[in-house]
């Protein structure tokens, strides 16, 4: 009889030491604190606004000009997707909450015109200025088609907003080019 004592007495210990290490239900930050069950539904019910945008455009073949180097020019003609948290007019993604946002963007482009191989540099526009992540230089030739691509992380606050632009640093760039497919997503991730 008294080893099984000392077995119960055993477990006891064992069980008590679990209670300690996983807490109690005082401890719990919800609401519900009467029983794991309320805690963990309370906590399901809760929506979780993550805050995503994206624009884009099909197959339209449409030029931008790129008359001046060190310029920023917008990509326009664009439609709004899949929209939570953020507002789209004019091209133009507005974030209704601040934090961190992964930021991806993809453009099919090619030259306007003949010319030898040139740059030219897809950015994320930030409340119309150049942001300092998400630079992607592409070097076009005659007749071939080309995607820039780049991601990027940023800080953005509420009510700034988000564009797609282009841009030439040489005066031997090309002053056009053809867009055809456009797609930019903008997610919060904190």
């Amino acid at each position: 009889r008294g080893a099984i004592n000392d077995n119960f007495d055993e477990v006891n210990t064992e069980l008590e030491a679990d209670t300690t290490a996983i807490g109690t239900l005082a401890s719990l930050t919800t609401t519900e604190k009467s029983n794991l069950v309320g805690a963990i539904n309370e906590v399901a019910s809760e929506k979780v606004d993550v805050g995503y945008g994206e624009m884009y455009r099909g197959d339209v073949n449409e030029t931008l000009n790129l008359p001046a180097k060190n310029t920023n020019y917008q990509v326009v003609d664009l439609s709004a997707g899949e929209l939570s948290g953020m507002t789209f007019a004019s091209d133009t993604l507005t974030v209704t909450t601040a934090g961190k946002y992964l930021i991806n963007y993809s453009i099919s482009i090619y030259p306007s015109d003949s010319m030898i191989t040139q740059s030219v540099y897809g950015i994320i526009l930030v409340n119309s200025v150049a942001a300092t992540k998400g630079e992607c230089r592409v070097h076009l030739s005659t007749g071939k088609n080309i995607v820039v691509a780049s991601t990027a992380i940023l800080s953005i606050s509420a009510g700034q907003t988000l564009k797609l632009a282009f841009f030439r640093k040489s005066d031997f760039a090309p002053t056009s080019i053809i867009i055809n497919e456009v797609n930019f997503t903008a997610v919060r991730i904190n």
